[in-house]
């Protein structure tokens, strides 16, 4: 009875999110006319069908969807990988990683001071956190900051049918950025762990005292 439920559930919701889909294409296909990218138009609709506005896919829906997430990762990945061709890079590479570096740079940086002075302001938990512990939260929303999208570069390159050297600069920097994420964020965990477990052994010998 629970699998049949668990299913049931699901298929209703994939109905729904199938619907929104169908909308959002037609949608996107009404305004191109107007010059606007189909991805754009895709995003807007989704926020549009999400639990804050229609409600076409309620809340409850994200957990039981979350494996189309790992379908579409994947699809990405191998869609990303089949447009990287190194030999259409070789005459970029020094542009990819400069603009690569100053990117990284300029948006982690900027995020860092930004959010550990104000966020305060508009992340309201900032301000009940010990310093250790809002650095922490800092790196981490430092380093997704960083973070940007092969799937709209992908999206908009095909629709556009670009091609040259402003457009293998552009989606070499976003495929690499991915890798640079993973390193980033697999050496802020590391960083992260550390300033809470002193943060934590800070209280416990406060509260002892």
């Amino acid at each position: 009875d629970c699998i049949f439920e668990c299913a049931q559930q699901m298929i209703g919701d994939f109905v729904m999110l199938c619907v929104a889909c169908m909308a959002a294409h037609t949608f996107g296909n009404l305004l191109a006319p107007f010059g606007f990218p189909a991805i754009t138009l895709f995003l807007g609709f989704g926020a549009l069908s999400g639990p804050f506005v229609l409600n076409l896919v309620p809340r409850a829906a994200f957990g039981r969807l979350t494996w189309i997430n790992d379908v579409a990762l994947g699809f990405i990945g191998l869609s990303a990988g089949g447009k990287f061709h190194i030999n259409e890079m070789k005459d970029s590479i020094r542009a990819v990683l400069l603009v690569l570096g100053g990117l990284t740079l300029v948006t982690w940086v900027g995020t860092v001071v930004s959010t550990y002075f104000f966020g305060a302001l508009y992340i309201p938990f900032l301000g009940h956190l010990a310093p250790a512990e809002t650095l922490a939260a800092v790196l981490l929303l430092a380093c997704l900051a960083v973070a940007r999208s092969p799937s709209s570069a992908i999206a908009i390159i095909e629709e556009m049918h670009a091609k040259g050297p402003f457009t293998t600069t552009v989606f070499a920097v976003t495929v690499l950025m991915d890798v640079v994420v993973v390193l980033m964020y697999t050496f802020t965990l590391l960083v992260v762990d550390q300033l809470t477990e002193d943060s934590s052994m800070s209280h416990g010998a406060a509260a002892e005292n």
